[in-house]
């Protein structure tokens, strides 16, 4: 399938972005920053993960693990609270406070039942939203990185700032895992045999007892068929697959069994295609 270094909208729920006070970008070259989903100028350095999930998660120690770009750099925070979660410089007052706080508003309740492992059905608009949840922090985490290296485009982060529009061929499954006093997030950029880079992008996400999964194909939507399938540990929430999404699953994810959760989508490289 792929190498990879370790490394239909429902328009009553649309984002409520307002227009930021500046859209235009910084010359080429210039030193300055500007905001990943808008443009603006960035004015603020926030944890990729929300306020309310490090208050959820609560002073115990905690991982959190990124893999940028081509060469797959990795980049690892630990510690307790606040000191163990990487921040982001590309974001501005307008979106954080805005539509993305309006965002993490709408979905924590049933975040928050999830993580905590409460029994719950899922419906439709339930599932876009976590799955919205899901692919906005998939986005804010790869801009902890080298910006050289970024999947998404700024058009897709564009429409998903105006109609939270989730990109083409992207899927989110949501598992369970056994423990909840953890934190992690894995990125792998992918690849075909061929080498050729910018096919797919995968992020894992774990808080607590939830477990997410996020994938974006670009260059081979043939194969949206075949990861379409729930598993034994992950119920697809995006695309929409069931009106009423049980959880949680029956079974959980190990701290081992989580290590290679992204390894589902990577060929290794001594296998023919």
């Amino acid at each position: 399938m792929w190498h990879g270094p370790k490394s239909t909208v429902d328009h009553s729920r649309e984002s409520t972005a307002k227009p930021c006070d500046s859209v235009v970008r910084p010359a080429k070259g210039s030193h300055m920053r500007d905001c990943i989903f808008c443009g603006g100028r960035v004015s603020t350095k926030e944890h990729a993960f929300p306020q309310w999930i490090l208050d959820r998660v609560g002073d115990v120690w905690v991982t959190t693990e990124v893999t940028f770009g081509a060469t797959g750099e990795h980049r690892r925070w630990i510690g307790r609270r606040r000191k163990a979660h990487a921040r982001v410089r590309y974001l501005c007052v307008t979106c954080n406070g805005g539509w993305m706080s309006d965002l993490e508003n709408r979905a924590r309740p049933t975040l928050n039942a999830m993580m905590s492992d409460f029994t719950l059905r899922l419906d439709a608009a339930e599932q876009q939203l976590v799955a919205a949840w899901c692919i906005k922090t998939a986005m804010v985490f790869e801009c902890t990185g080298p910006r050289g290296g970024w999947f998404y485009s700024d058009g897709e982060r564009a429409r998903f700032r105006s109609s939270l529009s989730l990109p083409e061929h992207t899927f989110v499954w949501l598992g369970r895992f056994q423990r909840s006093d953890q934190s992690v997030c894995e990125a792998r950029r992918l690849y075909r045999p061929s080498g050729r880079t910018g096919e797919g992008y995968v992020t894992a996400l774990q808080v607590a007892r939830l477990v997410a999964q996020v994938l974006t194909i670009r260059q081979a939507p043939e194969l949206a068929q075949a990861v379409r399938r729930d598993g034994l540990y992950l119920r697809l929430a995006w695309p929409i697959w069931t009106k009423s999404l049980r959880w949680p699953p029956s079974s959980s994810f190990s701290e081992s069994r989580l290590e290679v959760i992204n390894d589902r989508f990577i060929r290794p490289p001594n296998r023919s295609p």
